[in-house]
């Protein structure tokens, strides 16, 4: 009952009397959306099974339409093949010897359109003899018995079908205006949190009040206003500037350490081959004779050199500090970063519901001033065209 009350709290009379009617409808003291879409699926399987129906009637109707023109056929050609077999037995009973040749020949003629028109008859009997097992009848007489009883069958089921669909009708506009009446008394509800709707509520959108439902229901009460939502969105935008701040500082160190321990890596890798090469004698020996091999030092050396100055300018101070570095990266990458990722999902989630909220509002008032824009329009040329017609016609001319 509380949930009825809350419902008709925001509904005019009418609309009342819309959702009433629907609840009473689907048997219900209070209506909801997911009992108005259920009983429309209801609605929607009754209609699906309606066309099945009508097609297989209408298709049953062809059949013995077809069956009782085959009999009326087969009814015409033995009519004419009696009076083609009556011609003949005139012509045989004709004794003039004169006319012998030409009788011989109108006989001949009868007797193969005879032949034709059985042949005719015949097939149409084939014709009606398939149809005898669907159609469940064995004699001519079974036959139109069968249609008569089909044609009341067929009558009284198609007419069920047609109160059926009024039926349908009438409780689809039923349940359309109670989800309608649901609607605007739901509009009315959310606007009454948001004093800049407190004019324009009636231009509000059913898909913008469940927004605003929805940050309603987490917001503080002196949020509601679309300064203090402004503000609150400022703020959100500014604090979400500094996690991205402070997660891109992150990033640049990570990328920092990185680049030092593999800087760190390469120069002793390039030191090692150095030792081992001054160690060897036979490596020194060889550099006094070979070009080649006093080339690779050197390079080797100039690599070493650059790596040294690399390191230096990254601010690298040995290895524990660069341990003591990666170690305070792994405890960041642990705690830091997962607590930065987490504040910024946050505020970009809010950000996105003070702006729809903001889009929201700023929306239906525009649709409110446009409203009021046009209804001036039409006042002035109101107006003007009643001061054209007071005015009259000039005679001065």
């Amino acid at each position: 009952m509380k949930e009825k009350e809350k419902q008709f709290s925001f509904s005019t009379d009418i609309e009342k009397t819309y959702i009433q009617k629907a609840a009473s409808l689907v048997g219900q003291k209070v209506i909801t959306f997911e009992d108005i879409t259920a009983r429309h699926e209801e609605l929607r399987k009754m209609s699906d099974r309606h066309d099945p129906i009508e097609r297989h009637l209408h298709a049953q109707q062809q059949q013995f339409l077809n069956v009782s023109n085959y009999y009326d056929l087969v009814r015409d050609l033995e009519r004419e093949i009696q009076q083609n077999e009556e011609k003949v037995e005139e012509l045989k009973k004709s004794l003039n010897p004169f006319k012998l040749k030409e009788n011989n020949m109108m006989k001949r003629r009868h007797l193969d359109k005879i032949s034709d028109l059985e042949s005719n008859k015949e097939s149409y009997e084939s014709s009606i003899q398939k149809h005898k097992e669907t159609l469940r009848f064995s004699t001519k007489e079974e036959f139109y018995e069968r249609y008569q009883e089909f044609s009341q069958k067929k009558e009284n089921r198609l007419n069920q079908i047609t109160y059926e669909k009024k039926q349908i009708q009438v409780e689809t506009r039923v349940l359309l205006q109670a989800e309608e009446a649901i609607k605007q008394a739901k509009i009315r509800e959310i606007s009454s949190h948001y004093p800049d709707l407190k004019t324009a509520g009636k231009y509000l959108t059913y898909s913008n009040a469940l927004r605003l439902e929805q940050y309603h229901d987490t917001a503080q009460q002196n949020q509601f206003r679309l300064s203090n939502i402004k503000q609150n969105l400022n703020a959100n935008q500014k604090k979400l500037d500094e996690f991205k701040k402070h997660q891109k500082m992150v990033h640049i160190e990570k990328e920092h350490v990185s680049t030092m321990s593999k800087e760190v890596e390469k120069l002793s890798s390039v030191e090692n081959k150095l030792d081992e090469l001054d160690r060897n004698q036979g490596e020194k020996a060889k550099r006094l004779v070979s070009k080649k091999a006093r080339q690779d030092y050197e390079e080797l050396q100039s690599e070493a050199k650059y790596g040294r100055k690399n390191l230096k300018e990254l601010g690298y101070k040995g290895q524990q500090d660069l341990q003591q570095q990666q170690s305070r990266m792994n405890t960041m990458e642990k705690t830091v970063v997962p607590w930065l990722e987490k504040e910024i999902k946050t505020h970009e989630s809010n950000i996105n519901a003070l702006n729809t909220v903001f889009n929201a509002i700023q929306q239906t008032t525009r649709s409110q001033e446009q409203a009021q824009q046009r209804h001036q329009l039409g006042s002035m040329r109101s107006i003007n065209i009643n001061r054209a017609k007071n005015k009259g016609p000039d005679l001065s001319r």
